[in-house]
């Protein structure tokens, strides 16, 4: 139980790496910022619509996956730099070091790119969404647990709720929600508690 280890437990270290967006990174990040900033200008002068408020929105997502892979806003294009220090990342943690991970996104198709770099490296994992069943989402969460090929357990923030995912000893954000409880809830299933580790 950890509450009664608690104090033995060592405390939670947090790394942030920053990564360069590519080119087209940063064009569609620019576009969808650009964008952004003339609706707010519009929102200055008087209340946006519906339809202009879902644009702000839309162009705002546009910019915050641009971030993560450019593939995510345009369909097409393969791979990120954080793809890339993603890979890195495993290599170290899970072929080398044989450790457990998950891996947040706020977006499941980042969740398939990432489920992809793992398989290239041949490491076992399980991939949990909004549109995995209620009643599959055990099946997973025991696979990950027990299995010791398994070592990457990759989670939308609509598929991670109320887990316990302790084994695991690293927790990757490819992206920070905008909300803080969203991301104290995915400290909290690696963790058990957001102080613990």
């Amino acid at each position: 139980d950890r509450a009664v280890v608690r104090d033995q437990l060592p405390e939670r270290v947090v790394q942030r790496l920053d990564v360069d967006l590519s080119a087209r990174q940063a064009g569609l990040h620019d576009a969808g910022m650009q964008a952004a900033y003339q609706l707010a200008r519009i929102a200055k002068r008087r209340p946006l619509t519906p339809s202009e408020t879902n644009r702000l929105m839309a162009a705002l997502q546009q910019a915050r996956m641009a971030c993560d892979a450019a593939g995510l806003v345009d369909g097409e294009t393969v791979g990120s730099p954080k793809l890339d220090e993603l890979r890195r990342l495993l290599e170290d943690l899970c072929v080398d070091g044989g450790r457990k991970v998950v891996i947040f996104s706020q977006w499941e198709k980042m969740t398939v790119m990432a489920a992809a770099v793992a398989e290239a490296l041949g490491l076992g994992l399980v991939r949990l969404h909004g549109g995995v069943p209620t009643a599959k989402r055990g099946a997973l969460i025991d696979r990950f647990r027990e299995d010791p090929g398994v070592q990457v357990f990759l989670s939308t923030d609509a598929g991670g709720v109320g887990l316990n995912l302790q084994c695991a000893s690293v927790l990757i954000n490819m992206d920070i929600p905008w909300n803080p409880a969203v991301l104290e809830q995915r400290i909290d299933i690696h963790c058990g508690s957001s102080t613990d580790r």
